[in-house]
């Protein structure tokens, strides 16, 4: 018995014997006919922690250490830049788990880029401000019953 036929009779036995709505039924349909075996491509991945770096006051530099993580699908010379300017160079390697203390000021784009000066990865480190220097946060509620 194929997999067509093998299907077409559970949802007969899943109709009859469960009464199962025509929803559920048609969701089941869906699900069995879906391949079984879905390869997905080797992709490189970069990722660097916090992607978020709390600072006091808005404009204030960011010295915080970030891990870094990268793995790529082949062995290479690689390179980290931070908004266009290089960082660290990597040669014949792979993969990357190391910690590096950048100074950063506003959200910054880190992208790894391989010998032939293709992005083969990016992501990006966010800077946000407790306090903003714009507003000052307020004292009391607006609000009052006297």
């Amino acid at each position: 018995m194929d997999q067509l036929a093998f299907n077409h009779l559970m949802i007969k036995y899943l109709a009859k014997a469960h009464k199962i709505k025509t929803i559920t039924l048609l969701m089941s349909m869906v699900y069995l006919l879906l391949p079984v075996n879905a390869t997905a491509t080797p992709k490189t991945v970069l990722s660097i922690s916090p992607s978020t770096c709390v600072v006091n006051l808005s404009g204030d530099a960011c010295n915080k250490p970030l891990q870094i993580n990268w793995q790529a699908t082949a062995v290479a010379n690689y390179c980290l830049y931070a908004n266009k300017q290089r960082i660290k160079c990597w040669q014949s390697k792979q993969d990357v788990s190391e910690t590096l203390v950048f100074k950063i000021r506003g959200s910054t784009v880190f992208e790894l880029i391989n010998e032939q000066q293709q992005i083969i990865a990016h992501t990006k480190v966010s800077v946000k401000s407790a306090t903003s220097k714009r507003f000052r946060r307020r004292l009391r509620a607006d609000w009052s019953v006297f």
